[in-house]
């Protein structure tokens, strides 16, 4: 093609480390019809109800055949079925949890003199590390779910979109694996949107090719961008630096099935696409499974489907092993492709992961936990006025424990705050000024901030710890609207 240029669809990814010990394309790890069937589950990260409604139906079905569930998170969403064991931490607390998990996992091996599997080195001291400074509570609990993990027949430990989008998923990745070989388990992956893993067969990420990956592409001075049905100002993890990287930019070309105003002002080209119902193509679910559909009606006006409007780009380019005719000869090629990508979650070395320690959260301090909503996760359901009108479309831009709202100090304000309040947070570079309200089911230190909207567009997903500051109480939480990114 063009030689040389980098292309990535994990947009809301922040930590690639384990990039280059990534064997295959990350997958759930089993067929979706024997999720019915397991006996035990340990999630990590995950919202579950809302990134998989679907998948969370089979779950809670399990469940009432005896699955075993347990969670490491942040939050305590209900879930709408039992949980036997909560490990409710801040993000930063979630690799030592996982890390005191498979400490206990191997303590019992041991005591039952079974065979252990083998861990790299500096996991293991790490490992030990962390179990000599644990708490005796976290001990309980993460020994609660390794003996969980170690009963029953069919498990799977599964990695959530949270974990994915954490500053240490390289590490969660590669702990959660060891946990999976340690009881006999499953690991599966969690994928974000209908084709991630068919995104991944076809190469859609500089992996291989070791070019720069969606942080680096805005990171660094990129000369053009190309995107294909992206809208990074709520599609990319550092949305407000990814606009700045496209201003910066010689040139910005833009295929999509929507205009908007921050498209106008970033794009130098529009090209219309067909939207999904106008136009034919093969999806690849979390199993693996490919799912061919047909184009119910014609495309509007100029648009084209874009694999059409990519072939005549290639044809511009002079790029010949493009020059489909049909949308079965691509499908052939496409799978052809396909067919040599195993679907794998297995992380080959995990060398280098594990030289440093767990940051803590200082005094006074936040961290982030960021979903993407679910009406809020693609340009489709974000243009739809019937889920736009919902209750999960109008969440509050920022949730905290009560704690931090009646205690002065927590929250760095004099003010005790029991309804609505304006709050301001920042990471030291960056800040917004937003609507929050009290949700005790937000671990203490974590700030519940969705990605994906307005108002905390200007506030970037990292690893940076947060303050907050009260700026004022509101009279209603419902009757106030978020305010926008200062």
């Amino acid at each position: 093609g063009l030689g040389g240029a980098s292309i990535d669809s994990r947009l809301r990814q922040i930590d690639f480390a384990a990039d280059a010990g990534l064997s295959g394309a990350p997958w759930l790890g089993m067929a979706i019809e024997e999720v019915n069937h397991l006996q035990r589950l340990l999630l990590i990260g995950s919202f579950l109800r809302k990134d998989h409604p679907l998948l969370a139906a089979r779950v809670r079905s399990a469940t009432k055949q005896g699955l075993a569930l347990s969670s490491v998170h942040a939050v305590d969403d209900d879930l709408l079925m039992p949980v036997a064991n909560k490990a409710l931490l801040a993000p930063s607390q979630w690799p030592r949890m996982l890390a005191l998990i498979l400490k206990q996992l191997r303590s019992q091996l041991a005591l039952e003199a079974k065979p252990m599997p083998a861990v790299a080195p500096d996991m293991k001291d790490w490992v030990d590390r962390l179990a000599a400074s644990a708490s005796s509570e976290h001990m309980q609990l993460a020994k609660s779910i390794a003996q969980s993990l170690q009963s029953g027949d069919r498990k799977a430990v599964w990695i959530g979109s949270a974990a994915k989008g954490h500053p240490q998923y390289s590490r969660i990745h590669a702990l959660a694996q060891a946990i999976a070989e340690h009881c006999e388990a499953r690991l599966g992956v969690m994928v974000d949107g209908a084709n991630a893993v068919g995104a991944w067969q076809l190469g859609l990420q500089s992996v291989a090719s070791k070019q720069s990956n969606a942080q680096q592409m805005i990171a660094q001075a990129t000369k053009a961008f190309l995107l294909y049905q992206v809208e990074p100002e709520f599609d990319h993890a550092a949305a407000n630096a990814s606009l700045d990287a496209m201003a910066g930019a010689d040139t910005v070309i833009a295929l999509s099935a929507y205009r908007s105003e921050a498209m106008m002002q970033y794009a130098d080209c529009l090209l219309p696409l067909a939207s999904f119902t106008e136009s034919s193509g093969t999806v690849v679910n979390m199993e693996g499974r490919r799912q061919s559909y047909s184009a119910v009606v014609k495309p509007y006006a100029q648009a084209r489907p874009g694999w059409k409007v990519l072939r005549v780009l290639a044809d511009l380019l002079q790029i010949p092993s493009l020059a489909f005719e049909t949308i079965e000869d691509l499908r052939q090629s496409a799978f052809a492709k396909a067919d040599a990508c195993a679907l794998s979650n297995q992380l080959q070395h995990v060398s280098g992961l594990f030289d440093d320690d767990i940051p803590s959260t200082g005094d006074h301090r936040f961290e982030r936990l960021a979903e993407v909503p679910i009406y809020a996760c693609d340009g489709v359901v974000r243009r739809a006025p019937s889920l736009q009108s919902t209750r999960d479309a109008r969440l509050p831009a920022l949730r905290v424990h009560p704690s931090v709202l009646n205690n002065p100090s927590d929250a760095d304000s004099a003010h005790g705050i029991t309804k609505a309040y304006l709050v301001e947070v920042s990471d030291g570079r960056h800040k917004v000024q937003v609507q929050a309200e009290a949700d005790a089911g937000v671990s203490r230190g974590v700030l519940r901030m969705p990605m994906a909207i307005d108002a905390n567009r200007g506030l970037p997903l990292s690893e940076a710890q947060l303050s907050l500051r009260v700026i004022a109480s509101l009279p209603d939480a419902r009757a106030v609207s978020t305010a926008g990114a200062a």
